[in-house]
C-alpha cells in the first residue's frame, strides 16, 4: 500500500476494526492500570474540525470513544464560530472524550514561561471551549511538542486537565503518530496486526485522513481552500440574506457560479 493510500477514510476504518478487536479504548484522564491492552486513540485537531467530525462518525459507528483535543489558538478554525461550536457539541454527543490542544505560541515563539502563567492560560482556553459549546474537557496536550520541549509544563494535571504530554504519563505508552501526514517511525497497521502491546497511544491529525488518496500537501491545500471557499460563500449568503445581493452582484464582480450556488442554497425548503 502506498503512503497516499494509507491515509484514506477506508483505511482508517480498517485500522479501527483491527484496534477494536485487540484493545480497550480509554481517555487520557483514565487510569492506565488495566488487565487488558489499552489504547488512547487521540486526535489533535490542528487544521480541520470538519475532518475531525468525519472521523468521529466513523468511530461512533464502531462503538469507539476516541479523544479529541481542540485548539482555541488555531489559525484554521475558530471555536466561537457557530458552525464550529455545533461540531464540538456533536463530538461530545457522539460520546467522544474532549480536551484542549494547547499552543505555547500564544506566549510568543521563544522565551521562558512560568508554570502559573501556563496554567492560567490553559484554564482560560478550557473555559472558552466549555462555555461556548456546553461540553466538558477532561485532558490536554501541547501543540508542537518538540519545538517547545524546553518550556512545556510537565505536571500530571494542569488547570484541572490530565496532561497527556507529561513525561510521567507519556513514557508509560508505546507511541505512534501520523505527524505531517506520514508515519514517523512505525506504521500503525504493522503495530495493530502484531501482538498487542500493553499500553498504546495512537495520535492522529484528522486533516490527513480524506475520502480519496492525496499527498500530504494536497490534503493541506484541500483543508485551507475548503475553508476559504466556505467563507466566500458565507459572505455572498449574508449579502443575500440582507437583501443586498441583487442590486450589487454585477457591480461587485462576484463570480456568477458563486452567486448561483448561494441562490440555489436559499431556494431549498
Amino acid at each position: 500500500m502506498s503512503e497516499t493510500d494509507a491515509f484514506t477514510e477506508a483505511e482508517y476504518a480498517a485500522l479501527l476494526d483491527l484496534a477494536v478487536a485487540k484493545y480497550r479504548f480509554i481517555d487520557v484522564a483514565d487510569s492506565v492500570a488495566h488487565d487488558v491492552p489499552v489504547v488512547v486513540w487521540r486526535h489533535d485537531a490542528d487544521h480541520s474540525i470538519h475532518r475531525a467530525l468525519a472521523l468521529a462518525e466513523i468511530e461512533h459507528a464502531r462503538g469507539v470513544r476516541a479523544v479529541y483535543h481542540l485548539m482555541t489558538a488555531s489559525r484554521y478554525y475558530n471555536v466561537l464560530e457557530p458552525e464550529v461550536t455545533a461540531i464540538i457539541r456533536r463530538l461530545g454527543a457522539l460520546g467522544h472524550h474532549l480536551g484542549l490542544h494547547f499552543d505555547m505560541d500564544v506566549f510568543g515563539e521563544k522565551g521562558s514561561v512560568g508554570a502559573a502563567e501556563v496554567a492560567a492560560r490553559v484554564a482560560f482556553e478550557r473555559n472558552v471551549i466549555e462555555t461556548a459549546a456546553g461540553v466538558s474537557l477532561t485532558s490536554m496536550s501541547f501543540h508542537n511538542h518538540l519545538v517547545n520541549a524546553a518550556r512545556l509544563g510537565e505536571e500530571p494535571r494542569i488547570a484541572g486537565l490530565a496532561n497527556g504530554s507529561a513525561p510521567s504519563y507519556f513514557r508509560r505508552f508505546r507511541y505512534v503518530s501520523d505527524s505531517n501526514g506520514m508515519w514517523r517511525r512505525d506504521r500503525l497497521r504493522d503495530i495493530l496486526e502484531g501482538e498487542p502491546v500493553e499500553r498504546l497511544i495512537v495520535l492522529t491529525h484528522p486533516e490527513w485522513w480524506t475520502p480519496e488518496p492525496m499527498t500530504p500537501f494536497e490534503r493541506m491545500r484541500r483543508c485551507v481552500a475548503g475553508r476559504a471557499d466556505a467563507n466566500l460563500e458565507l459572505y455572498v449568503y449574508q449579502l443575500s440574506r440582507d437583501g443586498r445581493l441583487a442590486p450589487i452582484a454585477d457591480r461587485s464582480g462576484l463570480p456568477r457560479d458563486l452567486v448561483a450556488r448561494v441562490r440555489a442554497r436559499n431556494a431549498k425548503p
